[in-house]
């Protein structure tokens, strides 16, 4: 069951998602080799073969345009086998180091500089293991070739050494954005938490207003009949603390249902009717599919208490007190109506000046936000009385 004090919408309605299987996210982390990044193993094993290909393209494009003589298939053949061995070999290198080794031996890299010369390590590292896979599986030795051609050697090593300087930037930017959206993540779900028992604090502290404004009324009741009605004021305070202990557990709980306010109202009602007697009828309307609906505990109670004391007390003959639940396309609208003095009697309370209704509208603001509203007005000419309701909105 939700609880009354924070219900949460729900909506059938499902996130938009930002590309198939989210492999844009991986093709972008795909530069670093951060433990928080998002995807999985596979899926940036793929990102470095897509990747791979794409240079592969680009390095037969230069070789094509440098070389009339070469062939398309054979070259482009060539340099996506070389490639793929070189992003592969790099790939596997930093993943063992920094995603196997360096946590098991708990090695903490936490200078910036540290790791990019690792990287830079395990990177030019990889080129050479990589070339030297690639060229053994076209049938050459790319040692024997380093020794034999300076030349080509030197060409090979700068072409390394260029193409890790541009990987260690663009690995260095995406790190600091995936840590930079990591904090920016931890930041953001501990300002919600705080938020949560901020509100809740709130929540309770009003909540806390309203126990005790109920509670030296009735006492002030109970203190009235003492002296001429001695048995009636022992009756009374009988009911009073049964209510009391039963609206004590009502206000502490987090999980609460409009049908258990509504009993709790009944009870409060039971209670005045010692008191007024013949002067005081209730009547509590609630289809049953609406009272397993959660909802705030002691939320109505305040506006039963002022259409008892500011309409039908001052009325001789007293009234009745009406409560009604409805539901409409999702919208809930609850009802407290009375038929004694009405609004525009001498008290100003029922107009939201007093703390009960003030308490009620700031428990909804807090609880329901701008779905929930309160509006006291009065009933509909000719008849007398005051209606206060109480909308939430889907």
């Amino acid at each position: 069951m939700m609880s009354a004090e924070s219900p949460v919408p729900t909506t059938n309605a499902k996130p938009p998602r930002e590309s198939i299987f989210g492999f844009r996210q991986v093709m972008s982390n795909w530069w670093t080799i951060e433990p928080t990044r998002q995807g999985s193993q596979s899926m940036y094993l793929l990102a470095t073969l897509i990747y791979n290909s794409l240079f592969a393209v680009i390095l037969t494009i230069g070789f094509l345009a440098f070389d009339r003589k070469a062939t398309l298939w054979t070259t482009f053949w060539q340099t996506l086998l070389v490639s793929n061995c070189i992003g592969f070999s790099i790939h596997g290198l930093m993943e063992f180091f920094f995603g196997w080794l360096a946590p098991r031996r708990s090695w903490a890299i936490t200078q910036h500089w540290h790791r990019v010369a690792i990287s830079v390590g395990l990177a030019l590292f990889g080129i050479y293991l990589g070339y030297t896979i690639a060229f053994g599986i076209l049938g050459r030795n790319f040692t024997a070739m380093l020794t034999s051609y300076p030349r080509f050697a030197f060409g090979m090593l700068l072409i390394g050494l260029l193409g890790c300087v541009i990987w260690i930037l663009i690995m260095d930017g995406q790190t600091r954005r995936i840590r930079a959206e990591a904090e920016e993540a931890r930041y953001a779900e501990e300002s919600a938490r705080l938020a949560s028992q901020a509100k809740g604090a709130e929540l309770r502290a009003l909540q806390a207003q309203i126990e005790p404004h109920f509670l030296f009324n009735t006492l002030a009741n109970v203190l009235a009949l003492i002296d001429y009605e001695p048995q009636t004021a022992k009756k009374m305070l009988d009911s009073f603390i049964t209510h009391l202990r039963q609206s004590l557990d009502t206000s502490r709980q987090t999980h609460a249902t409009l049908g258990g306010e509504l009993e709790l109202l009944a009870s409060y009602l039971q209670l005045l009717e010692i008191r007024m007697a013949r002067r005081l009828k209730y009547a509590i309307d609630c289809p049953d599919d609406l009272r397993d609906t959660p909802f705030a505990p002691l939320l109505l109670q305040p506006l039963v208490e002022n259409a008892v004391k500011y309409g039908l007390e001052p009325k001789i003959e007293g009234g009745t007190v009406t409560i009604r639940i409805a539901k409409t396309n999702g919208t809930i609208r609850i009802d407290v109506e009375d038929d004694g003095v009405g609004l525009h009697a001498k008290s100003t309370a029922r107009a939201g000046t007093g703390t009960g209704i003030a308490n009620v509208r700031e428990r909804l603001a807090s609880i329901y936000g701008t779905r929930a509203t309160l509006e006291v007005k009065p009933v509909a000419a000719p008849a007398l009385g005051t209606i206060s309701s109480i909308t939430i909105s889907p």
